[in-house]
C-alpha cells in the first residue's frame, strides 16, 4: 500500500482466526487458521471426523507377527505426524503380497485419511500445487470432508475460480457451519463480481450467535461495510481481462486511464520477471479503479494516509487529476509499487513480509530505472530502531509513516549497494518462496547479514547523509 507517494497494507487481520481475512498478504496467506484434518481423526486412523473407527475400517485382528509388525510400522509413523512417511509405507504394503489380505484391506480403507493428512502439510507450507493430485486421490478413495475443503482453497488460490466453487458449494453442503470456510468464499464470491451474495454471507457470519465483541468483530464488520459499498460500485464497472490481471474501472469517467494502465501493467510483468527475478503469479492479479470520493468507504479497514492498498487486490483511488490526463506518472508509479506487492506476497504463500523490505523495495520499483532517493529531513537522526521496522506500519499516524517508509527505501539502498555483495536486492527476491523464513534476518540469510547489521549501518549513514 502507498501512503501519499508511498505505501503499504494488506487487510487487519486482529484477531488472527476466522476473523483474519484469508487473502492479506501481511496475515493468513498461509491459511493458519485452517486446523489439519488429524488433529481431529482418531488415533485408530478412522476416515471419520468424529468418533472411533467405523466396523468396516477397523484393523483385523489375529494378524500374524509380520502383518503386526506391519500395523506397527503404519500407525506410528501416523501417531508422529509424518504423514509423508506414512504414505510411503502403505504402498509400499500394498504391493507386498506375503501381507495378510484383511490388513491389506485395512490399509486401503486408511489411505483417504493419510493422503488429506499429508495434503494438509503440504497446504499448510504453502504447496497447494503438490497437494491437489494427493486431495483428489483422497476424495477417491473417501468421501472426506477435510479433502473438499483442501480442494476448494487450493483451486481458488491457483486461480481456478469456477472449479473452486464447486469444490465450495460441495464442502459448506456438509459442513454449512464452518465459519472459517464461508470467510473465504465470501472472497471468491467477490472475484466472480457476485458482491450481493459475498456480503450477505458476512452479515450471516456476523450476526451469527457466539462471535465476541473484540477486534475480529470489527474487522468483519469493516469487510462487511466495505463490501456493501463494492455492491453499490459494481454497477458502474467495466472489466478489461487478459491471462495476468483482470483491471475493473468505473464506466464513463475512467477510460482515457485504461491504455496507460494496461501498458504499466504489461511492463511489470516483463520488468520484474527479467530484472528482479520474481515469478509471475499463478493467478491473474485484480486491479480495481475507484472513485476518490468515497474511497475510504470502499476500504474501510484501510489507514486513511493510504493513496492505494494491496489486500490480495490492487486497489487504487482516482483523482480528478488523474482523469484529466495530468501527474499520469504518479498513477503508474502508485500501479509499479502496489504490482510488486501482489508478485511478491503470491511467492511467499501470502506469508508476513517484513515491513521494511517489502515497502522498501516496492518504492524502490515504481521507477523503472529505480527512483532517486527523495532526500533527507532537516534534522539529521532519529532513525527508527530494528524492532519499529519489523511491525505492521499501518498502526503508524501520517507524520510517522512518511518517516518510515522513507527510511524502508534508505535501507533497501544501502542493501543493494551492500559491497561485496552482486545484485543482493535481486537474490534476495530469487530466493523468497514458500518456505523462506521470513524473520528478521531470514530474508537476508543468502547474503549473510544480519537485519541488525543493515540497519546499524543505514542508522550511520543515514547521520552522515550519504546517499547510497
Amino acid at each position: 500500500m502507498r501512503r501519499g507517494r508511498v505505501g503499504l497494507i494488506g487487510l487487519l487481520a486482529a484477531a488472527g482466526g476466522l476473523y483474519g481475512l484469508w487473502r492479506s498478504q501481511h496475515t493468513l496467506s498461509s491459511l493458519k487458521f485452517v486446523s489439519p484434518p488429524a488433529e481431529s481423526l482418531s488415533q485408530d486412523l478412522s476416515p471419520a471426523v468424529t468418533g472411533g473407527l467405523t466396523e468396516s475400517a477397523a484393523a483385523p485382528l489375529g494378524l500374524a507377527p509380520s502383518d503386526e509388525a506391519a500395523m506397527t510400522e503404519f500407525k506410528a509413523h501416523f501417531a508422529a505426524g509424518d504423514y509423508g512417511k506414512t504414505l510411503e509405507i502403505a504402498e509400499r504394503q500394498l504391493g507386498q503380497a506375503d501381507l495378510d489380505k484383511g490388513y491389506l484391506a485395512w490399509v486401503r480403507s486408511q489411505l483417504g485419511v493419510v493422503l488429506t493428512c499429508q495434503a494438509w502439510v503440504l497446504i499448510k507450507s504453502g504447496h497447494c500445487d503438490e497437494a491437489l493430485p494427493l486431495l483428489s486421490r483422497a476424495l477417491r478413495a473417501e468421501a472426506i470432508p477435510e479433502a473438499t475443503k483442501g480442494l476448494a482453497i487450493c483451486t481458488m488460490k491457483s486461480g481456478l475460480i469456477d472449479d473452486a466453487e464447486k469444490h465450495f458449494e460441495a464442502y459448506l453442503a456438509r459442513e454449512p457451519k464452518d465459519r472459517e470456510v464461508r470467510l473465504i468464499y465470501s472472497d471468491l464470491l467477490e472475484s466472480q463480481g457476485r458482491f450481493t451474495e459475498a456480503a450477505a454471507m458476512l452479515q450471516a457470519l456476523l450476526t451469527e450467535a457466539g462471535l465476541p465483541e473484540g477486534p475480529g468483530r470489527t474487522a468483519l464488520d469493516q469487510r462487511l461495510k466495505s463490501m456493501l459499498a463494492r455492491d453499490r460500485e459494481s454497477g458502474r464497472q467495466l472489466l478489461h481481462a487478459t491471462e495476468s490481471y483482470r483491471l475493473l474501472y468505473r464506466a464513463g469517467e475512467h477510460e482515457s486511464l485504461v491504455p496507460a494502465v494496461t501498458d504499466a501493467l504489461d511492463q511489470v510483468l516483463e520488468e520484474f520477471r527479467n530484472q528482479w527475478g520474481l515469478t509471475l503469479p499463478r493467478a491473474p492479479i485484480e486491479v480495481a479503479l475507484y472513485p476518490n470520493a468515497g474511497f475510504t468507504d470502499l476500504v474501510a479497514y484501510g489507514p486513511r494516509w493510504a493513496s492505494a492498498l494491496y489486500d490480495g487486490r490492487i486497489r487504487v483511488p482516482v483523482t480528478q487529476e488523474f482523469i484529466a490526463g495530468r501527474n499520469v506518472e504518479a498513477l503508474v508509479r502508485i500501479l509499479r509499487h502496489e504490482m510488486f506487492h501482489g508478485f511478491v506476497a503470491e511467492q511467499v504463500d501470502r506469508r508476513q513480509l517484513p515491513p521494511w523490505f517489502n515497502e522498501g523495495v516496492a518504492q524502490q520499483v515504481e521507477c523503472p530505472d529505480g527512483c532517486s532517493f527523495p532526500g533527507f529531513p532537516p534534522i539529521p537522526g532519529n532513525f527508527f530502531a530494528a524492532a519499529d521496522f519489523m511491525r505492521p506500519f499501518t498502526n503508524l499516524d501520517k507524520a510517522h509513516a512518511e518517516q518510515i517508509y522513507k527510511q524502508s527505501l534508505y535501507m533497501v539502498r544501502v542493501l543493494g549497494a551492500w559491497p561485496g555483495i552482486e545484485n543482493p536486492i535481486r537474490s534476495v527476491l530469487e530466493n523468497l518462496n514458500q518456505s523462506t523464513p521470513l524473520d528478521a534476518d531470514g530474508i537476508l540469510r543468502p547474503l549473510g547479514i544480519t537485519f541488525n547489521q543493515l540497519r546499524d549501518r543505514s542508522a550511520d549513514l543515514w547521520n552522515s547523509r550519504f546517499r547510497p
